[in-house]
């Protein structure tokens, strides 16, 4: 009688499952496109941003980018005046003193992980000029450490 009631219980819960599956996946009526357009960039659960483009996310004149995307490199950065520009892309950082970052081709540019910077809710994006502060953590990853409008800090 216990094996009776166990099995019943087991089909009652595929049963259940396979319906709600059923359920979820049935769209009823006919269907339509919609246009969309681009949105404020908003996070649901973290507020709003500001996508960052950077000058060192286009590569060097005679860098031949793999054919696909994914593949990490490290870009050796050097001095230009108060701000940093690609001197060079490897395979591997090399022990010279020089900040490397670590990047990966996505296809058409260099991508170090650092193109959203999360403002508090509402501020929108910055006004003016905007120029970033990074420090690079071992292994080369790029961190924002502050953001900068018109040479002000920002937020």
């Amino acid at each position: 009688m216990k094996r009776i009631v166990l099995y019943l219980l087991l089909a009652v819960q595929v049963l259940g499952l396979v319906a709600l599956y059923a359920w979820q996946a049935q769209v009823p009526g006919p269907r339509y496109l919609l246009h969309t357009r681009p949105v404020d960039p908003r996070d649901l659960l973290r507020g709003d941003y500001v996508t960052l483009g950077y000058e060192i996310s286009t590569p060097p004149k005679g860098w031949t980018p793999p054919e696909q995307g994914g593949r990490t490199f490290f870009v050796r950065l050097k001095p230009a005046g108060r701000f940093w520009e690609i001197d060079r892309i490897a395979d591997a950082p090399e022990p010279d003193g020089a900040p490397w970052l670590r990047a990966s081709w996505n296809g058409s540019r260099l991508d170090y992980g650092i193109g959203k910077y999360f403002v508090p809710e509402g501020r929108g994006n910055p006004p003016g000029k905007i120029t970033v502060e990074i420090g690079i953590r071992s292994g080369g990853e790029a961190r924002i450490v502050q953001l900068y409008s018109d040479d002000q800090p920002w937020p």
